[in-house]
């Protein structure tokens, strides 16, 4: 296995030994990367590159879905359409690129939805909580 930085993509890293200190009473081993100075724990390594993994996902998803969105809105429906065919989940489930945007909106809708409820039930939990204190 090739251990990279997960900042940079550089496989110039190295291990550092870390002296005892107040918070590690014991030696430690860090990884350090020699091009961006990023460090990590090396029983960190494969946790952080899953997460970074998901990020980057999420990220290239986030992306497509805007230029999407675009594409729709504007009427380009040939690049509506060659954007839909790269996600083939939704490809398969909503050929014509409007209801995809449309089952889209509505996902989201839907996700800001939940949010408020979650912060209203929060917000009422506290004024309740403080209600009681005073």
């Amino acid at each position: 296995m090739s251990v990279t930085c997960l900042k940079c993509g550089s496989s110039q890293i190295e291990s550092i030994t870390v002296p005892p200190d107040a918070q590690h009473p014991q030696s430690r081993i860090i990884i350090e990367c020699m091009e961006c100075g990023n460090k990590w724990d090396p029983a960190d390594y494969e946790r952080l590159k899953r997460q970074k993994e998901a990020a980057d996902r999420q990220h290239a998803y986030d992306m497509w879905q805007t230029a999407f969105f675009a594409a729709v809105t504007s009427n380009n429906i040939p690049e509506a359409t060659r954007l839909l065919q790269q996600q083939a989940d939704l490809y398969n489930k909503f050929p014509n690129p409007t209801d995809a945007y449309n089952y889209l909106n509505d996902q989201i809708r839907k996700s800001n939805k939940t949010t408020l409820i979650i912060v209203g039930i929060f917000i009422i939990i506290v004024v309740i909580i403080l209600s009681f204190l005073i």
